[in-house]
């Protein structure tokens, strides 16, 4: 899946092909694909829907609170929750209810990845009085910050090695991709 601005699109590409097209309400910001499901986050909307796919159905969405708007999302399958990262703040929904049971203020912007085994959440964290970039390390179950590490400038996306359970986050103005 792919989406665009201007126009408002969702892409579903397969086989080197683009199969199929459908228009968004607003700019896309986010996209998470989990199974039969495909979670927007948009810019200037403040809900996440929730696409049943390869149908392109919207199933329901998740209401964020006015001017939160999705930049990374992640899915703890096991704990039911759907977590997303926005200017400043984490929330955790629950996938049943849709209600919101993680809100978070952090110094994060967009960087969000997820250790379903450790029950942690991370993202960047930016510390004005040094300029220096973290990833910030929270206990999922209790919010609790549990640990932080330096790492270069501007991170844009980060995600937690399936087998070996290591971090890495990609950094836009040191061009490197940093493994904690």
């Amino acid at each position: 899946y792919a989406a665009s601005e201007s126009p408002n699109q969702l892409y579903l590409i397969q086989n080197d092909a683009l199969q199929k097209t459908w228009p968004l309400p607003a700019p896309p910001t986010a996209l998470l694909a989990a199974g039969d499901r495909l979670y927007v986050g948009y810019s200037g909307l403040s809900r996440i829907d929730i696409w049943q796919m390869p149908a392109g159905t919207v199933l329901g969405s998740f209401q964020t609170p006015e001017g939160f708007y999705a930049y990374s999302m992640a899915l703890d399958a096991a704990r039911n929750i759907l977590l997303a990262v926005g200017f400043q703040r984490v929330l955790g929904f629950d996938l049943t209810s849709k209600d919101i049971i993680i809100d978070q203020y952090t110094q994060s912007y967009q960087t969000l990845a997820l250790d379903e085994k450790l029950g942690r959440w991370y993202v960047n964290d930016y510390d004005e009085s040094t300029s220096t970039s973290w990833m910030a390390a929270f206990d999922i179950g209790t919010g609790t910050l549990v640990g932080r590490a330096a790492i270069g400038q501007d991170p844009r996306q980060a995600l937690v090695h399936p087998v070996t359970g290591r971090l890495y986050a990609a950094c836009s103005w040191d061009g490197a991709v940093w493994e904690i």
